[in-house]
């Protein structure tokens, strides 16, 4: 009985580990790029803008939704604000947006709104030299107040919240497993 139970520890500590870490069991693959130029052509919107916001969680299959404040727009339309969606986890090669951060942005159109990955010429603005020389000048997109919001979660706090609620499940289980082992012990079913 012992081994069985030394067995079912170390079978239930490895299914945690999957279900715990779910981005690490996948990796995202791309082929190469676009040039700029085409890949302005086969973008629905293009543009620089500010993350004000990152809503969704990183676990699941619920596309992250970003809150984008619009600076300057090479395609699309030429709104102050505009929301992007982006997969939510890394192995669907998620783009991951990070509040307070600037990004030149090429999304697709998908259903109804807009769409970006890791696939697509996405990239930090201070990355983007290159595509911005190869793009020319856009149309700056006009600010009348500039109000920042208090800002949703960072990234490392949705990690933690997730690994939180991964390391309480761990934990009873583990409660669970005992009780199992002791109400065997004391029923003297263990060897």
């Amino acid at each position: 009985m012992h081994k069985r139970f030394v067995w079912l520890c170390a079978m239930f500590v490895w299914g945690a580990s999957l279900l715990a870490f779910p981005g690490h069991t996948v990796a995202c693959s791309c082929i190469e790029p676009l040039p700029p130029q085409k890949a302005l052509a086969d973008s629905a919107a293009v543009f620089t803008g500010k993350v004000i916001e990152v809503k969704g969680k990183s676990i699941g299959m619920e596309d992250l939704s970003v809150r984008v404040a619009v600076d300057t727009v090479w395609k699309g339309q030429k709104r102050q604000e505009i929301w992007i969606k982006t997969p939510p986890q890394e192995g669907m090669c998620r783009f991951d947006f990070q509040p307070d951060q600037e990004y030149l942005i090429y999304a697709k159109s998908n259903q109804g709104g807009l769409y970006t990955n890791l696939c697509f010429r996405t990239k930090r603005l201070a990355d983007a030299g290159g595509d911005l020389q190869a793009l020319g000048k856009g149309t700056k997109v006009a600010h009348p107040e500039k109000a920042k919001s208090p800002g949703p979660l960072t990234q490392a706090e949705r990690r933690s919240d997730g690994f939180l609620w991964s390391a309480g499940g761990i934990a009873v289980g583990f409660a669970l497993l005992f009780f199992l082992w002791y109400r065997l012990k004391r029923n003297g079913k263990s060897d």
